[in-house]
Formats: C-alpha cells, structure tokens, sequence
C-alpha cells in the first residue's frame, strides 16, 4: 500500500503496512509479555522463598537481578507499540503523545541491563567452570561488581538520553528508543549525532553482550571438554578401585592404636568424588548453554533488525550516499516478518530463564516422582515440598528415598539449584527449600568451598 507522509515532502511516498498489520504487531507483544512476566515472577518468587532459609548463591542473586530488571522491560515492549505520539506517529493504534514517547525511549534503553546481567550470569559461568572459584570467593571478589554494571550502565545511559533529548520514534523496534536524525526537504537524512549516541550506547550494549556470551560459551565448552578427557583417562582406574573396594572395605587400626580407613575404602571415595565432580562439572555446563541459547533465541531477531538501520546508517555516514525518507520508511514494510518474530520472542525473557531454572528440580522431581504429572512435577519444581504427592506409589518412593537420608555435617556447599549440599560424609537430600531430609537428591554443584 502506497502512503504519502504528512512529514515528508510532498513528492515522497512510500510502501507502509496496513491498518491490520499493524495492529497485530501491537497486539502480539501482550500474550507474549504477559507469560515473560509470570516466568521472571516465579523466579524472583522461588528464589526469595529459598532465602528464608540459606543466604543467596550469586547465581540466584543475578538471576533476581536480571528478572527484576525483565519485568520492566517486558511492560515497556508490550505497551511501546501503543504510546507512539498520536500527533506526528503514522502507526494506526498511537495513543500516546511526546512525553510517553520519551518515556518508553528511556525504559527501552534500561533494557540494556537484561542483556548485560545476561553477559555477567556468562561470566559468573566461566568463573565457576573455568577458574573453579568458590561461590564464597565470587561474593566476596566479584558479585557487586556484576550488580552494578548492568544496573549502573542503564540507569546512566537512559538518563543521558533524557538530557541530550535523543529519544523518538523508530521504524524496527517495540516502542519509541533512540531517535534517527532528521530529513531535510528533499527526503534525505541530515547526519546528527543521535547516531553515535546510538551506536555507542544503544548497539554497543548488544555488540559487548552478544561476543561476550559466545567468547564465554566457547571457554566453558572447551574447559568441560577437556574435564571430561581427563576424567575418562581415570575410567580404568575408577573402575578398579570400585571393584577392590566391593572386595575388601575394612576398617584397620593403626601401630599407634588409631583408626584408620582401609586403602581400598579411600581409593573408592576419590573415585565417586571424581564421578560427582564430573556429573556436576555437566549440569553446569548444560545450564550455562540453556541460558544464552535462550537469550540468543528472545533476541537475535533484535539483533537483525537494530543493526539493519545500522547498516542504513553507516551508508549515509561513511560512504556520502544519502538514505531517502522513503527507503527509511519502508522498513516496517521490508522487514514485516522479522518485526511479527521480534513481537512474539522479545517479551518472552523472563519466561525462557523461568523453564531454564526450574528445570533441574523438574528433571528430579520428574525422576523420583514418575507416576505424577508433568504439571505436578513443575509444580513440585516451584513451590517445593509443599507440593505432596497425589499419587500412592509417589509417595511411597518418596518415603523409601527419604528413609536413605543420614545427618550431615554441618559444614555446607552451595549447589546447582541455589539450595546447600554437605561437605564430605553422606549427602544430605534437600531441595531448592532448603530444608532438610528432601525426598529429591541434590543438584549439581557451583564451585568448591
């Protein structure tokens, strides 16, 4: 469909979406936003229940932090595409006027601090697999440094946008963010420098974010590969000191009259340690990839779009060929599958990082609970123990799993799903709850005490 701006020169037109395309990429972001919000609610829920009973790991205070900052960014894509200024927006469903304008441009750009805790959850990975700090040590070396960065870096670059009024409308994007520079009379693009602010401060946060996460994944995978090399070169030997340990598990005494574990009993504990470090080593590893391609999934369509203008821009800057109104214009029109993808995954965040953390207590509650729900058992995931079984023979298994449980020492590990593991003797059994003699065995471990 033809369109002649009002904005425009006279001669310009352009290609534009119809009313009804146009109101479905206002719509779409609504359901799509609504279950973002619910997924990042029940993990900022889970994790201050799990508070009440143990401290906070850095991963359930970066995972708290990046949701929190989810919530806000899901409402700005969901209600953007309606807060366009009705006075000067060609969008059909504009209710909005300037200041609304400005204001979704600055929530937009706050946004930058999901991706960048998304970059500082990567890093808090390569920590853990690759250096093998302890949690203890990131607390006290690292975890305030990742809370201000991405919380830092929004709330300086939204309110630098503000004061440099740089915020307005875009073609490709949910909602007012950084403005284009002006056209003059002839349709042609006045170079400003709202283009450097936004591809510094807007495009930089992705280009940091988006290295950052596959620099990091490579690390983690290689590191875990190597682990894994060299845990199957101590297979045999594993192997060997379980069998001679089945034979022979004595306790001897000692010519000083002390007692003393039998050599065969030693070897077949260093065995099952290596065995759980590497079951641990590949729970990590497994959550560290769920969560960027999860994050690569809601935002490469992003991605594409921001840095399509970019290339326009880059053009008009760089080369001395100028960009038309109308070529700016239609790139609703050109990119209209694109923007429908960006419309449906974008908002979706919060609700991605929800099944991504849930599911290591879904799989064991999934384990140990067979004859129940799937409903049930993410349920169970959730709200933990206060979740009974509906099922006999759940139950049952449960009783027997919990009869197995001893008391264990009282020196603690901080594991995978944030809950806490005893160090050395008998594994205690306790779920995300943090309370004890859990019918779910524990997670695997971040990092060593």
């Amino acid at each position: 469909m033809e369109f002649e701006a009002e904005t425009a020169p006279p001669s310009l037109s352009y290609k534009s979406l119809t009313d009804g395309q146009e109101a479905l990429l206002a719509l779409l972001p609504i359901p799509s936003g609504i279950l973002g919000i619910m997924g990042s609610w029940v993990v900022i829920q889970m994790a201050f229940r799990m508070r009440k009973a143990q401290s906070w790991s850095p991963y359930q205070a970066l995972l708290t932090g990046m949701n929190v900052c989810s919530i806000f960014y899901t409402m700005t894509n969901m209600t953007g595409s309606l807060l366009y200024p009705k006075e000067t927006s060609t969008k059909v469903w504009a209710f909005g006027n300037d200041a609304s304008c400005k204001a979704i441009g600055a929530m937009n750009q706050f946004g930058t601090a999901v991706m960048l805790y998304q970059a500082m959850l990567c890093w808090y990975f390569v920590l853990i697999i690759r250096f093998g700090l302890s949690d203890q040590k990131i607390i006290q070396s690292y975890e305030t440094k990742m809370h201000i960065v991405p919380v830092g870096w929004a709330l300086l670059t939204s309110f630098a946008g503000l004061f440099l009024d740089v915020y307005g409308e875009r073609q490709v994007s949910l909602g007012c963010w950084i403005d284009e520079c002006p056209f003059d009379d002839a349709g042609e693009r006045i170079p400003c420098a709202k283009s450097t602010f936004s591809n510094i401060l807007g495009r930089g946060s992705y280009v940091f974010t988006f290295f950052f996460l596959i620099i990091s994944s490579i690390v983690n995978w290689r590191h875990a590969r190597k682990q894994m090399k060299d845990a199957d070169a101590h297979a045999s030997t594993n192997d060997d000191a379980e069998e001679a340990a089945e034979r022979s598990e004595t306790i001897v005494r000692g010519d000083d009259g002390e007692t003393q574990l039998g050599e065969d009993s030693k070897k077949r504990r260093e065995a099952a340690k290596r065995k759980r470090d590497e079951r641990n080593l590949n729970h990590i590893r497994d959550q560290a990839i769920l969560f960027v391609g999860g994050f690569l999934l809601c935002n490469v369509v992003t991605y594409r779009l921001n840095f399509t203008v970019g290339d326009v821009r880059r053009i008009d800057l760089y080369s001395g060929t100028s960009v038309t109104y109308a070529e700016e214009m239609e790139l609703p029109y050109k990119y209209y599958p694109l923007l429908v993808l960006q419309s449906l995954l974008l908002p979706l965040q919060g609700f991605v990082n929800c099944l991504i953390y849930v599911r290591p207590q879904y799989i064991k509650s999934r384990r140990h609970f067979p004859q129940e729900s799937r409903l049930w058992a993410f349920r169970r995931a959730v709200h933990g123990k206060v979740i009974l079984p509906v099922r006999p023979e759940a139950a049952h298994a449960s009783m027997r799993i919990t009869r197995r449980s001893k008391v264990a020492p009282k020196s603690t590990r901080i594991m995978f799903d944030g809950s806490r593991r005893s160090d050395g003797g008998t594994a205690e059994l306790e779920d995300n709850t943090g309370s004890f003699g859990d019918d779910e065995p524990p997670a695997a471990e971040f990092g060593s005490q």
